[in-house]
């Protein structure tokens, strides 16, 4: 997988004793290589900061000369960025991190020169980052970037350049439905708190619909209109408007919005053609409440014939109990496992999401009723690499 490849640039030695390799991620809008490239840093617990060249300027990266007067002689300085502390601790000791620059092809001329320090030997601007501090850029296609350049020789050379599509479909399916929600920031007022507790059950159902439609209509993920068509300029389907358009649905069910409005909400994101085929994907579903399901207050048969909706009803009880907000989330994870035993003898296919899902969260998987479906999965697993984690985990 590309993100093990991000994880080991991050963490080996590299040249001349720096930690880290440089790495650039070239792949189009939407292909979420910012947020695979902060989960990964944060997953190895490492401060991260991303600065987008275009965005913050030149004066963010500490190379605008700035007069000081000092003994009566007036000296160009170039004050460091006040980010650079991200990287220090308290005592202004190294603790290092990642430096994530991203769309570094829209660096302006004047910091291209600039950036060739910054990668290889950290120092840019006369400044020199903390011991420990790893380099990672991220760019679109020359075609498909806002105001974008071809990177200059020496830039390119200094760096690995790793093609990202963002996963297969099945990569993002797996994370739609393990990824819990976001906690909010701020203090809520009163109708949020209300949408807040309902949250879990919307986002759940909402994450099973979305993953369960990606898979029935894998063409969908990602499609980018062609440079120079008109529609480039609106909503379009990406991994990143999925995951938006997830957020409106469950904002939709929590808002109880109207079925016109719940899909104009979704086609603000995906645009008319996939929420039109999402619409009636939905109304096909019929999905069970996940919590009630779970809890044996609805019951559901599994049609052969019917794997989408299958893999829908699984996808958002998986959601569900992966969320660190829901109730009696072991008893609830056992009720899953229980559900996937069941479905070992003819669509055994369809539980290897969930269980990974479950392994990864910890959830049951020392259970009688997690031993019957991990036995007959042992082999997939263990290609997956995801029972070697497990044991080592023990």
């Amino acid at each position: 997988m590309k993100v093990d490849l991000v994880r080991t640039a991050l963490l080996i030695p590299g040249l001349k004793g720096r930690r880290g390799l440089p790495l650039l991620l070239e792949g189009s809008p939407g292909t979420v290589k910012t947020d695979k490239i902060e989960a990964v840093a944060a997953e190895l617990g490492l401060a991260c900061l991303t600065l987008s060249p275009g965005e913050s300027g030149e004066g963010a990266f500490g190379v605008t000369p700035v007069p000081v007067d000092r003994e009566g002689r007036t000296l160009l300085t170039y004050p460091p960025g006040e980010w650079i502390r991200l990287f220090e601790n308290s005592d202004g000791s190294p603790k290092g991190g990642v430096l994530f620059i991203d769309e570094i092809g829209c660096a302006p001329p004047g910091l291209r020169a600039a950036l060739l320090g910054l990668v290889l030997a950290r120092r840019i601007g006369g400044n020199t980052l903390p011991e420990g501090t790893r380099v990672i850029g991220a760019l679109n296609p020359t075609s498909e970037s806002a105001d974008g350049w071809d990177l200059p020789a020496p830039l390119a050379n200094r760096c690995g350049h790793l093609h990202w599509d963002g996963g297969s479909v099945d990569d993002w399916c797996e994370w739609r439905v393990g990824a819990a929600p976001a906690r909010t920031h701020g203090k809520p007022g009163d109708e949020e708190k209300r949408i807040d507790a309902e949250w879990p059950d919307a986002f759940a159902i909402a994450s099973g619909l979305i993953a369960g439609f990606i898979r029935t209509r894998p063409h969908l993920l990602h499609k980018m209109p062609p440079p120079g068509d008109p529609a480039a300029s609106h909503a379009w389907p990406s991994r990143r408007t999925w995951d938006m358009a997830t957020h409106a649905l469950a904002g939709a069910i929590v808002c109880n919005l109207s079925t016109v409005d719940t899909e104009e909400f979704i086609a603000a994101f995906v645009g008319e053609g996939p929420t039109a085929e999402f619409v009636a994907y939905r109304l096909a579903a019929d999905l069970p409440n996940p919590a009630r399901l779970l809890d044996g207050l609805e019951q559901w048969t599994p049609d052969p014939a019917r794997l989408d909706r299958t893999y829908a009803i699984l996808s958002a009880c998986t959601a569900y109990v992966v969320a660190p907000t829901t109730a009696k989330r072991q008893e609830r994870a056992i009720a899953l496992w229980r559900i996937c035993a069941t479905l070992q003898a003819t669509m055994s296919d369809a539980t290897v999401p969930v269980v990974k899902a479950l392994l990864s969260a910890g959830l049951g998987h020392r259970t009688p009723e997690a031993a019957k479906v991990l036995g007959p999965l042992d082999k997939v697993l263990r290609d997956a690499g995801i029972r070697a984690d497990l044991e080592r985990s023990r």
